[in-house]
């Protein structure tokens, strides 16, 4: 389907580790050189039916609104050159799992062997949970230089925290910091929600930025 649906699209197939974490990063990981901007996607399955149900509506509305709400989105880049990353506003039901839990061993592993500053503090960690959110592609670099194979990501679909692929999750918020970049959440497009060229103006204000 996604063949007939983007006949220009690069498919490629990789081993069950990892979740989406490994493809999207370490996968395509020769494709970050030719773009700019980045659009993390996945189904976002639940482990079980009904767990969290909603959730994946609630970020597609909020990074893919509609036309002119993307077309807002990347204008911030353009306006911002500091802005790293755009994330959905947390889904309320993963609330209590927006902290760094078992995860934190992992991550400090992997910021230690590549030299980066202390993580930041759970009161400090804000990420797209779910995984999916724009990128401008330096802010990613940190991760990419990584540079893992899939054989570092173990696959177990029982354990639904504290593998590498939960770490990798967090680690999205903290790799434009370390870089120099910020990310900003987008809440949604409602009827009286600021469209377009309101909405840049609305997120760069927020930034202590005004758009030019």
């Amino acid at each position: 389907m996604l063949r007939t649906l983007a006949p220009e699209a690069t498919v490629r197939v990789f081993p069950n580790r990892g979740r989406d974490l490994y493809p999207k990063l370490f996968g395509f990981q020769d494709a970050y050189a030719s773009h700019d901007i980045v659009l993390h996607l996945h189904a976002k399955r639940p482990p079980e039916p009904g767990v969290r149900e909603g959730w994946l509506d609630h970020i597609l509305e909020r990074i893919l609104p509609s036309p002119e709400g993307i077309e807002a989105i990347l204008a911030l880049f353009d306006e911002i050159p500091r802005l790293g990353l755009v994330s959905p506003a947390p889904f309320p039901e993963t609330a209590q799992g927006l902290v760094w839990g078992p995860n934190r061993a992992l991550a400090d592993v992997l910021a230690w062997s590549a030299g980066w500053p202390p993580l930041p503090r759970n009161s400090e960690l804000h990420f797209p949970a779910g995984s999916m959110c724009w990128a401008r592609t330096s802010a990613l670099q940190p991760l990419l230089d990584l540079n893992l194979p899939a054989e570092a990501f173990s696959e177990n679909p029982v354990r639904r925290d504290g593998t590498l692929a939960h770490a990798f999750e967090r680690l999205l918020g903290v790799a434009p910091g370390i870089v120099g970049m910020r990310q900003v959440f987008i809440d949604g497009f409602a009827s009286d929600a600021p469209r377009g060229d309101a909405m840049t103006r609305k997120i760069a204000s927020e930034l202590g930025r005004a758009p030019r």
